[in-house]
C-alpha cells in the first residue's frame, strides 16, 4: 500500500481554494444572465426584426425592376419603381420563404408598401400576414374569393392593425402610383368557386415594356381573357399581344399556358416560380415544350434563385442567381 500524499492545507492555499471557487461562481451567474438577458431580447422584439438584409444594389435612377423571389413552391413577386413598392403574394409562409422575403424587401429598402394577394391559396398568401405586421402597408388588396383559412383571416387583420384599407381589384382597376402602370385584367367579376380562376391577373406597362403576371389561371380563363381583349374589355390601352414579359401561370402546370395563350402573347421572357423538386412535378413537359416553342428564354426559380428583370426605357435585361 502506497504512502499517504500530504495534502496542503495552509492558510494561502485555502485562500486560493476560496478565490477560485468565487470566480467559477462569478462567471457561472455571468453566463446565465447574458443567457437570461438574449431570452428576454428575443422574447421582447420578434426575431425577424433582427433579420439582416440582403446586399442589393440600388435601383438605377429612371428604371423598373421586377423581382421574382425564389419561395419554394409558391409565388412572391416584388414590383419596384421610383414611386411606390409593389409585393404580389408572399410564399406559402414556410419559415425559409418568409425570412427570405423579409430578407429581400430589406435589402431594397422597402417601408409600407402596397400588398396584393393574387388569389385565396396557401401558396401565395401563406407569409402576407407576417410581412404586412414586419413592414407595415399603405394598401391591402385581396381576391374576390376568400377563405376561411386562419391564416387567410389574418392578413385582414394584419392590415387593420397597420392601418391599411383593404380593397379589391377586378377587371379594368389600376393600382396608381410609381414608374409602372398596374392594370387588373382578370377577373371581370367572379360567382363561381374556382379559386385559381378567379386569380388576379395583373398588366403592367411601362414607356415600352410590357409584362403580364398570369397569377394561377387555367387554359379555360386564359380564353376568356383572350376573347375579352380581343374585344377592348380588359382595360383602357391594355395591349396583351404585345407581352414582352410573362411569369407563367400556375407554376407551369399543364392545366396552363396554351399554346394559342402563349403565342396570342408573344412574350419574349418567360418566368416559372416552382420549388425545386416540388410533388406536382411543376413545371409540367408539356408546358416547357410548348415554352420553348412559342417564348424566346425561360428562367425557373428553382434553376436560378431570385430573378430580376430590369426595365429601361425602351428595354430590359434579365439578371438570375
Amino acid at each position: 500500500m502506497s504512502a499517504p500524499k500530504n495534502v496542503d492545507r495552509t492558510p494561502a492555499y485555502l485562500a486560493r481554494e476560496r478565490r477560485t471557487k468565487i470566480v467559477k461562481r462569478v462567471r457561472f451567474i455571468c453566463i446565465l444572465f447574458a443567457v437570461l438577458a438574449i431570452a428576454t431580447v428575443f422574447a421582447l422584439l420578434p426575431y425577424r426584426r433582427m433579420l439582416p438584409p440582403l446586399p442589393i444594389e440600388a435601383r438605377e435612377a429612371g428604371t423598373v425592376r421586377l423581382h421574382f423571389l425564389s419561395v419554394g413552391q409558391g409565388d412572391a413577386t416584388v414590383i419596384e419603381s421610383s414611386g411606390q413598392c409593389v409585393v404580389v403574394d408572399a410564399g406559402g409562409g414556410g419559415f425559409n420563404e418568409t425570412n427570405h422575403i423579409i430578407r429581400y424587401l430589406r435589402g431594397l429598402h422597402v417601408s409600407a408598401p402596397v400588398f396584393l394577394t393574387t388569389h385565396a391559396e396557401r401558396d401565395h398568401y401563406g407569409g402576407m400576414a407576417t410581412l404586412i405586421q414586419t413592414f407595415g402597408a399603405k394598401a391591402v388588396y385581396l381576391p374576390v374569393l376568400s377563405s376561411e383559412d386562419d391564416g387567410y383571416l389574418a392578413i385582414s387583420e394584419a392590415a387593420r392593425a397597420a392601418d391599411a384599407p383593404v380593397l379589391t381589384l377586378t377587371r379594368g382597376d389600376e393600382i396608381a402610383g410609381g414608374d409602372v402602370r398596374i392594370v387588373c385584367v382578370s377577373p371581370a367579376e367572379e360567382t363561381g368557386t374556382d379559386k385559381n380562376a378567379a386569380s388576379c391577373v395583373l398588366y403592367l406597362e411601362t414607356e415600352r415594356v410590357r409584362v403580364l403576371l398570369g397569377a394561377d389561371i387555367p387554359a379555360t380563363r386564359e380564353r376568356e381573357i383572350m376573347q375579352a381583349a380581343k374585344d377592348g374589355e380588359v382595360g383602357n390601352s391594355v395591349e396583351l399581344d404585345e407581352i414582352d414579359i410573362l411569369r407563367v401561370s400556375h407554376h407551369g402546370s399543364d392545366s396552363s399556358s396554351s399554346e394559342e395563350w402563349l403565342e396570342y402573347l408573344g412574350a419574349q421572357v418567360a418566368v416559372i416560380s416552382c420549388g425545386a423538386g416540388n410533388r406536382y412535378a411543376h413545371p409540367a413537359a408539356g408546358t416547357v415544350e410548348r415554352l420553348s416553342s412559342c417564348v424566346g428564354d425561360i428562367y425557373r426559380t428553382d434553376e436560378l434563385g431570385d430573378i430580376m428583370a430590369v426595365i429601361g426605357r425602351d428595354s430590359f435585361r434579365m439578371i438570375a442567381g
